[in-house]
């Protein structure tokens, strides 16, 4: 399964695939051995939540798809120049609730 999204106020893409072939087929910094990992490649982070559950509804891969996007809203952040820490979490938490929503909705 492959997915785009697109986060426009960022100028930003992210591509989620859920096996490794896919990630093989999308970045040039994979490895066969990957099964969870966010790639960086300018503007664009491909981010690889293997489906090894059968089920995106498994916990364990919604878990997993959760962590990914974190990084993905940090990278994200952190390259336009927006600050987040304890006292100022709202561009965080928007931008990763925007970006598992957004994953499971393609899903």
């Amino acid at each position: 399964m492959k997915a785009t999204i697109k986060v426009d106020v960022y100028d930003a893409t992210v591509v989620l695939v859920t096996s490794n072939a896919e990630l093989m087929k999308v970045s040039t910094h994979a490895t066969l051995d990957m099964r969870f990992i966010t790639l960086e490649q300018g503007d664009v982070y491909t981010v690889l939540v293997s489906d090894d559950w059968g089920d995106f509804h498994d916990h364990r891969f919604i878990r997993c798809v959760s962590h990914e996007m974190s990084h993905v809203a940090m990278c994200i952040l952190g390259k336009a120049r927006v600050n987040f820490d304890y006292e100022n979490q709202e561009a965080l938490c928007y931008l990763q609730d925007y970006l598992v929503g957004a994953a499971f909705k393609a899903l």
